[in-house]
């Protein structure tokens, strides 16, 4: 059985709330979950689990990734709504024809940490839960390599460096344009 036939992701409800924190709070994801990005993250987290699926700035979808049934990892995905904005980091890239996902996602479990499950978690979740996508972004920090490099193994790339206003870290903007896969 291929690798990516053994995961599965289910919507995050309140049974897994507690699980997700202490992912969150585990110095390995801590490291890039923090500041602004982090309080924004478990304000939504409360807000899916309460079946709101809108933070008043954008909608947004939380994920469970599971590994052979064993909860692993937490996904977010954003679709772009629009409209372009070129001072916007991320509405820039909107583009009324597309569907456009930006996707957030870390493993948990550090007993799944570097078995190599992260890509094939990431294709597997982009196959599943966002095959409508057009163009998919992501934006991990510029001192995250071990995330860029899973994610250019996945097929997206490079597109430019800047600072998100809800964290003063540098980060990458990256993206997989569908029809290159």
């Amino acid at each position: 059985m291929p690798m990516s036939d053994q995961f599965t992701f289910a919507p995050v409800t309140s049974q897994h709330k507690d699980t997700v924190k202490s992912w969150l709070a585990a110095p390995h994801v801590a490291e890039y979950f923090h500041s602004q990005g982090l309080a924004n993250t478990l304000e939504n987290l409360e807000l899916y689990c309460q079946g709101i699926r809108h933070n008043g700035l954008y909608s947004f979808d939380q994920w469970i990734a599971y590994y052979k049934k064993q909860p692993i990892g937490f996904f977010i995905s954003s679709v772009l709504d629009g409209p372009q904005d070129d001072n916007d980091d991320y509405e820039k890239y909107y583009q009324h024809d597309q569907t456009t996902y930006c996707i957030d996602m870390l493993i948990g479990d550090t007993n799944y940490l570097g078995k190599g499950l992260a890509s094939s978690m990431l294709n597997a979740f982009i196959a599943d839960k966002l095959h409508d996508a057009d163009v998919l972004l992501m934006d991990p920090e510029v001192r995250n390599g071990r995330a860029i490099a899973v994610y250019e193994k996945s097929g997206f790339r490079q597109l430019s460096q800047f600072t998100p206003s809800f964290n003063p870290v540098p980060h990458i903007m990256m993206r997989l344009i569908k029809r290159d896969t």
